[in-house]
């Protein structure tokens, strides 16, 4: 039979002992060594310009009944760009219990699309299609998204409207998205000229 003591993560010594009536039997001290067990890591942020993750990051794959760790530190995927990423280009996490490590783990990471707000505003002209005039608001930093196309407002009527009730509206970035942003749709009264004459009568007055 051999014994060591160890639950954690390190390298401890071995002791065997036995007999055998056959054989004289010689035991040697060993070593046993207890490795970090991989735990695949979960990490989900909106776009916001930048490939690094500093927090949110949610692990599985503990031994039963113990906690998950917590992670101090960062890590980089490859690109800034929202996607989902199956690894870190640069990871500098740092897990709170030496049993656990990430290395050997499944990685998840995801850049979400970012909403932007959209305002856009026509004067009356007897139909609900907006195709133009369109102003995003909530972009990162200096970037300057787009839209291409059309929407439609529920009615034609001049009102101000907080939702389309179609949408054909494309963006130039595919960082962002107008699901989950507000809306802005204002139809203006359209104005009206104004002639009328009379012969006159001595008043001021039009009836």
């Amino acid at each position: 039979s051999a014994s060591g003591q160890g639950i954690n993560t390190g390298t401890y010594t071995t002791t065997a002992s036995g007999v055998d009536s056959n054989y004289i039997l010689t035991f040697v001290p060993g070593t046993l060594r207890i490795s970090p067990k991989p735990l695949n890591t979960l990490v989900t942020k909106t776009y916001d310009g930048s490939s690094t993750f500093n927090s949110g990051f949610v692990f599985s794959g503990t031994v039963t009944g113990e906690t998950s760790p917590t992670a101090t530190g960062s890590a980089t995927v490859s690109s800034q760009n929202a996607g989902l990423y199956s690894s870190f280009a640069t990871n500098g996490l740092t897990l709170s219990n030496s049993n656990y490590t990430l290395s050997g783990g499944l990685v998840s990471a995801t850049i979400n699309q970012k909403p932007l707000n959209l305002s856009t505003t026509k004067t009356y002209d007897g139909n609900t299609t907006f195709s133009n005039n369109f102003t995003l608001s909530g972009a990162v930093g200096a970037e300057t998204p787009a839209a291409t196309g059309t929407a439609d407002v529920s009615s034609k009527n001049a009102a101000t409207y907080t939702a389309f009730a179609t949408n054909n509206l494309s963006l130039n970035d595919s960082n962002y998205t107008l699901n989950g942003g507000t809306i802005s749709a204002i139809i203006n009264k359209k104005p009206l000229n104004t002639l009328v004459t009379k012969t006159y009568d001595g008043s001021s007055t039009f009836n």
